[in-house]
């Protein structure tokens, strides 16, 4: 659901075999295909004030997350290449962060912090298990006062609050 309320984002297979976002207006009941490029297009996450939505492409071999205009006007833009299964689950709210998991043989799944305006990536250092919980941006007073970013995650029983700020 996008954080305006109006509209939502889903993934419909087609017969191919491939995967693809579609939008749905929920003023009108309008249904539009988002994207129609080769390979899988899944985990659509909205930025905070729903004119983007940032999701992961899988394609021959290779891997991406990708941001694109919601109204479908203008091209998709490359955030990141990855080395692996990825998914998007939460833009920050200053519009500056995005956060997601990409799957390890080692650890099961790691978050990753991409900061949008370079693209390089930080690692949380934040190993899930299978049984952890996506994690969601959030933000509080806890720090000097001013309001910081903070990536919350419910993981193994435990709940966690990271800085999400490089500090």
């Amino acid at each position: 659901l996008s954080p305006d309320e109006t509209r939502a984002v889903f993934t419909i297979g087609n017969l191919d075999g491939s995967q693809d976002l579609w939008l749905q207006n929920l003023d009108n009941d309008g249904v539009s295909r988002f994207t129609s490029g080769p390979g899988t297009n899944i985990a659509g996450v909205w930025s905070p004030d729903s004119h983007y939505l940032a999701f992961y492409r899988y394609v021959r071999g290779r891997f991406h997350l990708f941001q694109k205009p919601a109204n479908g006007d203008g091209p998709e833009k490359s955030l990141t290449d990855l080395s692996g299964l990825a998914r998007p689950t939460d833009w920050s709210r200053d519009d500056q962060l995005l956060v997601f998991s990409q799957f390890s043989g080692l650890t099961r799944s790691d978050l990753w912090l991409l900061p949008l305006s370079s693209g390089s990536l930080w690692p949380t250092f934040f190993h899930r298990c299978k049984s952890c919980l996506l994690p969601a941006f959030g933000r509080v007073r806890a720090w000097v006062g001013a309001p910081r970013c903070v990536l919350f995650v419910v993981c193994c029983l435990r709940a966690w609050a990271l800085r999400a700020d490089n500090g």
